[in-house]
């Protein structure tokens, strides 16, 4: 019998889940550099402003990003979503590039860190 505690953290991480979604809109938008930048200083800023208030509001309830840069890939943090070669040994293994933010709720990863793993090899 799932208790009303369960019920709750399953609701609220399924919340949680379908915000994040926006937040990956927003964040697909700012890459879009030259877009971007073509957009009033004002309105980004905005927009730049909005989004962090939504940040504020994630983090208030717990939520947090999986840390990843400069860190060994953890396939308990990170999802490996491709391989890239590395020239240099000490990025074996290494996440050289995030592709999509992974989130934390209380402690608990809710969404893994989609990311680029480097993968040494000597050049032959």
């Amino acid at each position: 019998m799932i208790l009303k505690k369960e019920y709750i953290r399953l609701g609220t991480e399924q919340i949680v889940n379908d915000i994040l979604l926006v937040i990956d809109s927003f964040q697909m938008a700012f890459a879009q550099k030259e877009v971007w930048e073509k957009v009033s200083k004002d309105w980004r800023q905005g927009i730049e402003h909005i989004y962090s208030q939504l940040e504020n509001v994630l983090v208030s309830h717990g939520v947090r990003k999986v840390e990843v840069k400069g860190k060994s890939f953890d396939p308990k943090q990170h999802e490996a979503i491709e391989s890239i070669e590395v020239s240099d040994i000490s990025l074996d293994g290494q996440v050289v590039e995030i592709v999509k933010e992974g989130y934390i709720l209380n402690d608990r990863i809710i969404r893994p860190a989609q990311v680029k793993v480097g993968t040494y090899g000597p050049k032959t």
